[in-house]
This record gives structure tokens, sequence and C-alpha cells, in this order.
């Protein structure tokens, strides 16, 4: 696996870190160092909690990440007939990832407050690992007076 480098890590005293075989190590700002193997596990243990400006991440041993966003949309218009029964569509709008997944084949929920839908703004998956592509949906056309939250979750793998 190599070294996995982490902020504000302090080795305390009476604290342990055990890991597998040599040659990996776990290297904190401080200085710090821890040396071993570092192991996948089949434990739901959370390795990395995180957020950023993107939103919010979690991290398991087995591999599995998951990634919360938010994203209120200002006055959205939803305009674009996509003959689908009158269903119309946004414009494409986009949320970077709080942490990016080892791949597109990540699963991908919506949440949207009145009036609207979300979808992807491809047809199956999404097309970045670090990016999500969506338009808001509706069955008929709106300008939207007010800001709509989008609440988004992600899940994937890490490594």
């Amino acid at each position: 696996m190599g070294t996995i480098f982490v902020d504000n890590l302090e080795p305390q005293s009476g604290t342990s870190l055990t890991l597998g075989a040599s040659g990996d190590s776990i290297k904190a700002s401080t200085g710090a160092v821890w040396t071993g193997t570092v192991a996948e596990s089949s434990s739901s243990s959370i390795v990395e909690n995180g957020s950023n400006s993107n939103g919010k991440f979690t991290k398991f041993a087995d591999g599995t990440m998951i990634c919360l966003m938010n994203n209120t949309l200002s006055t959205p218009a939803v305009t674009t007939d996509i003959g689908n029964g009158g269903q119309v569509r946004s414009a494409n709008q986009t949320q970077t990832l709080p942490a990016a997944f080892t791949d597109t084949s990540y699963q991908v929920s919506f949440s949207v407050g009145r009036l609207f839908m979300a979808g992807l703004s491809s047809n199956s998956e999404p097309s970045s690992a670090s990016q999500i592509g969506y338009h808001l949906r509706g069955w008929s056309s709106a300008t939207g007076d007010e800001n709509v939250k989008v609440s988004i979750m992600a899940i994937g793998r890490w490594y």
C-alpha cells in the first residue's frame, strides 16, 4: 500500500497503532511515524472522516466511501423540453465531490426541494470520479422564484 500521510496526528503515551507487515508506514505532519502494513479489512471501521467546501466524506476500512453534498440553486430555470411526456429539465449543474472515488461506478442519490426532481446528466453512471453532472427535472416549465436545495449522496469505493 505504501505510505499514508495524515495531518494533526500525535502519538500519545499508552496508545498503539497496529499495522500488518513491514514496508508501509503512516506519517503525521508533526514527523511522527508508525510503520507496518496497512491491510484492507472486511470490517466497517471508519478510516477517515473529513469535510471541505464541497461537502463531507467518510471512508470505511472495507473500501466503501460515502460523500454527502448540499447545493442551493438560486432561481433555477427548468424549461428545456426533453420530449418525455412533457418533462422539462434545467441546464447542466455540477457538483465537485469532497473526495474522489477510484472510478465512475459509484451510485448517486438526490433529494430536491419542492417542484423538482434531479437526475444525472449522463444516462447511466457518473462520467467523472471527482465531479457529478446533473439536471433538475420537472413536469412543466418553471423558472423557480426561490432557492432550491439539492442534497446529494454518493456511495462508491475509495480503494
